[in-house]
């Protein structure tokens, strides 16, 4: 059983890894071209611009970009697929 899991997260892995290589995020399905939703969600919380906020699975999304010219200062993205993460890092800067 302690296997499967491991080869799971592996496959897993390969298949994020797979579409961020050969979709551009507007290809995908899920694509906002604007995360509305999430960001109005967040700002309805009222938490400081300093609190910490994670966007779990991210991908390419431009959520961080969003709270970043809002003032957020303390973000991060967590991802599976590191060419995701990579994408994001490069057009951030």
């Amino acid at each position: 059983m302690s296997q499967a899991i491991p080869m799971q997260t592996e496959a897993r892995e390969r298949h994020w890894e797979r579409v961020y290589n050969t979709k551009t995020h507007f290809e995908v399905s899920w694509h906002q071209p604007e995360p509305t939703l999430s960001r109005r969600l967040i700002e309805k919380t009222e938490l400081p611009t300093t609190a910490a906020l994670l966007d779990i699975g991210s991908g390419t999304s431009t959520l961080v970009d969003q709270l970043l010219l809002r003032g957020y200062d303390n973000l991060a993205v967590l991802d599976t697929s590191a060419h995701a993460l990579s994408l994001v890092r490069k057009r951030l800067g």
